[in-house]
């Protein structure tokens, strides 16, 4: 990030006060020597020119409490994905961050079946808001979005290092001036927080002053367990970032997915590695194998990169006016650059940049 400072240079010396004030040498392309600084108001002195700031996004996938059925328990399938998002400074320095957790689950009876509604669509936390219910179970009385907001506030003005390094307490990590804010386990949305963080430094700085985030979750893709496959949830999170400016166009998007597959049998138990962590689409570049199947040779990355260049200095209305054609609603203008279905990643778009602060 290139950073500006256009400096009001005075040439009239003033009282020693001012001399001793000013500290170090104003300088410039041309300069040759130093110039005192004035004591003149502050709004003519010094004009500060914002640089921009860079956006980022980062996920930690987990099958959360998935587990065989006990006793008058069935089989849980469960999702767990823990979401953040930054727009930092030139230095790194968190200026904005949203963070979020989508818990999407399933129960499985004992022939292999899914015996919930998978195609119902999933919320993240902040979306249930009260209705998530922490506020009963917690010690402090607070739900759990009042707590991510504690959080949010605790984060911001502060670099992964400084963030490593403020003390935190118990089995769970928590933060120690969070005490009477926000007491749920951090670790993991920190460990999200650290790859966004990557993330927003190769980024190209914006204008942006709002962070918003906005999902798409669906369970359609579901199926149960035969004879000759293994059944599986799959928690499909399409996924949106919005770093946007006052007026509410998009400057900034970070467009990404989450396929999480939890396997299991006709007897209805768990067949997936419990231990091992999912991947976004983003994480699992050109793994994710899309290239091979793909009319116009492109990896999903490289259609998204696409997606997200064309989403970018439009507003939400302007994006709708766009012409789409066929049963996915394409972009008529990314006909030979980005052919998935972007119904879903507007639709989370859209939530994004309304829910942005």
């Amino acid at each position: 990030m290139k950073k500006t400072t256009l400096i009001l240079i005075s040439v009239v010396v003033l009282l020693a006060f001012a001399l001793s004030a000013c500290g170090q040498a104003a300088t410039t392309a041309t300069t040759a020597a130093p110039v005192a600084e004035t004591t003149a108001a502050p709004e003519a002195t010094v004009a500060p020119v914002s640089a921009g700031l860079r956006l980022g996004f980062g996920a930690v996938v987990t099958t959360g409490h998935s587990a065989d059925k006990k006793d008058d328990k069935a089989t849980t399938t469960e999702s767990y994905t823990y979401y953040t998002a930054v727009l930092i400074d030139a230095d790194s320095r968190i200026q904005n961050v949203w963070v979020d957790a989508v818990v999407h689950n399933a129960t499985v009876n004992e022939k292999g079946e899914l015996t919930s509604d998978t195609k119902a669509l999933g919320a993240t936390k902040r979306e249930l808001g009260d209705a998530y219910g922490m506020k009963k179970a917690s010690a402090i009385g607070k739900e759990w979005w009042e707590q991510a907001d504690a959080l949010e506030a605790f984060l911001v003005g502060k670099t992964i290092a400084e963030i490593d390094a403020a003390a935190t307490e118990g089995d769970k990590k928590l933060f120690v001036d969070l005490k009477t804010s926000s007491t749920f386990g951090p670790a993991l949305y920190i460990e999200a927080l650290k790859k966004a963080v990557v993330a927003a430094e190769k980024a190209t700085p914006t204008a942006a002053t709002k962070l918003g985030f906005g999902t798409d979750i669906s369970g359609a893709k579901s199926a149960n367990a035969t004879a000759e496959k293994d059944g599986q949830f799959q928690s499909y999170t399409s996924l949106a970032v919005a770093a946007i400016d006052d007026s509410g166009k998009v400057l900034d998007v970070w467009i990404d997915a989450v396929v999480h597959n939890i396997t299991f049998s006709t007897k209805g138990l768990l067949t997936a590695d419990l231990t091992a962590l999912g991947a976004t689409k983003r994480e699992l570049g050109d793994a994710y194998g899309m290239k091979k199947a793909s009319a116009i040779g492109k990896e999903w990355w490289e259609q998204a990169d696409a997606l997200e260049a064309y989403l970018e200095g439009k507003t939400v209305g302007e994006i709708k006016a766009l012409p789409v054609e066929g049963d996915k609603s394409t972009f008529v203008d990314l006909k030979t650059s980005s052919t998935f279905g972007p119904v879903a990643y507007l639709s989370s778009l859209d939530k994004a940049v309304a829910q942005a602060q």
